[in-house]
């Protein structure tokens, strides 16, 4: 009898389990056969198919994230189908924007999971947008861009996306927490308290965000996100 070699054994079956999870793995083309799934319109299933593969392919929202995103809310839900079309196609369009979209996605996903009508997610998603291209559009007026868009930068798009989403969320924290988006020095304390706390932004980032980023900036966008949330109540 042939004697088993101890090391190619554990070598085979280090392989077979590797081969095992590469084929678990969600791919791109799993989300593309979802969403011809997806119980809307052919030219909208078109424009979601081409948004999200955008999405993956940029790296702004993962096969996994897709996923998860389009079961939740457009299979495994019986909400009106055109708000279920909606909140997805939103999401579309922020990935056509080039925005990070990750507060996005959760916010639809905790909607889902909190058993929010699917118009008030909606409402949130779109408020929340409207915020990160806020947010995006002064970080391109004052030129903090990723290694993408200007390639003297030191920052890749994946931390300039995180720091869109940081001060977007900052700035929806605060204001829906009832503080004053017309104190515009708080408003920036509070946005760069956060961004500190967080960690995950560079320190050169931070620092460049606090010289060139205004109080004054910051608090107009505060200051809209406020006009907004009058016009509708979300959760």
């Amino acid at each position: 009898m042939k004697k088993v070699n101890g090391r190619g054994l554990g070598l085979g079956i280090a392989l077979a389990l590797l081969l095992g999870l590469t084929a678990l793995a969600t791919t791109e083309q799993d989300v593309l056969n979802l969403i011809a799934q997806l119980p809307f319109s052919a030219t909208d299933n078109s424009f979601l198919a081409t948004s999200y593969k955008k999405g993956m392919d940029d790296g702004r929202l993962t096969p996994d994230q897709a996923v998860d995103l389009i079961q939740k809310v457009g299979l495994q839900n019986n909400a009106p189908v055109d708000q279920r079309k909606d909140v997805l196609v939103t999401i579309g369009q922020a990935l056509l924007e080039e925005l990070p979209v990750d507060m996005l996605v959760s916010k639809a996903e905790e909607g889902v999971a909190k058993g929010v009508s699917m118009s008030d997610i909606l409402k949130q998603i779109q408020e929340r947008k409207v915020t990160l291209e806020q947010v995006k559009a002064l970080f391109d007026q004052h030129g903090i861009r990723s290694n993408v868009a200007d390639r003297t930068s030191p920052y890749t798009q994946t931390i300039i996306d995180a720091a869109i989403s940081d001060v977007a969320s900052a700035l929806e924290d605060y204001v829906r927490g009832g503080s004053n988006p017309n104190d515009a020095a708080s408003v920036k304390t509070a946005v760069l308290a956060t961004l500190k706390q967080d960690g995950r932004l560079p320190a050169g980032l931070v620092s460049s965000i606090d010289e060139h980023v205004s109080d004054s900036d910051l608090s107009a966008i505060a200051q809209a996100i406020a006009a907004r949330l009058k016009q509708s109540e979300t959760f």
